[in-house]
């Protein structure tokens, strides 16, 4: 069986296949490109784990993170309170 194709479908084919080719290359280019890890920079093998004995480690990962988490919960549920508290008082006056 032979394929027919015109002109067009097969300038279409050509553009595709490129394009098909040209993002393959940019994915393996761009993905060797980020790999890469800067000289000069501390690198994820040089970290050294949490020294609890540390006061200001302790202050900034267990304290503050604590702090910042309580208040969000405090500040949701006084915002949702106050909210239903206006909702009460415009049902009370008959404002809808």
């Amino acid at each position: 069986m032979k394929w027919n194709h015109s002109k067009k479908s097969h300038r279409f084919i050509q553009q595709v296949s490129r394009w098909l080719i040209l993002k393959i290359i940019f994915l393996f280019y761009l993905s060797t490109a980020r790999a890469q890890i800067p000289e000069g920079v501390p690198h994820p093998d040089d970290n050294t784990p949490i020294d609890f004995s540390s006061w200001s480690d302790i202050i900034i990962y267990i304290i503050l993170p604590a702090v910042l988490i309580t208040g969000y919960i405090f500040l949701a549920y006084y915002k949702r309170r106050k909210r239903q508290q206006g909702e009460g008082k415009n049902d009370q006056n008959g404002i809808q």
